[in-house]
């Protein structure tokens, strides 16, 4: 399965953990719902040098709500 997420967070995650996203679209297309919920697997953590981690995500599911 093609499709992640590179997100920069406070929180550590580590390797296999499941996630789920929520995104808002600022400005849809028209007809378009303004939202997809991902869930994910946490693949790749890497640690930054302000105390934050950078975290790769896979998706495994999506539902545009």
């Amino acid at each position: 399965m093609r499709g992640g997420l590179y997100l920069r967070l406070v929180q550590r995650l580590e390797p296999g953990t499941l996630v789920y996203v929520v995104v808002q679209y600022a400005d849809p297309p028209e007809g378009a719902r303004g939202h997809i919920a991902m869930q994910g697997v946490v693949r790749r953590v890497q640690p930054e040098a302000d105390g934050q981690s950078g975290v790769a995500v896979q998706f495994t599911q999506h539902q545009f709500l």
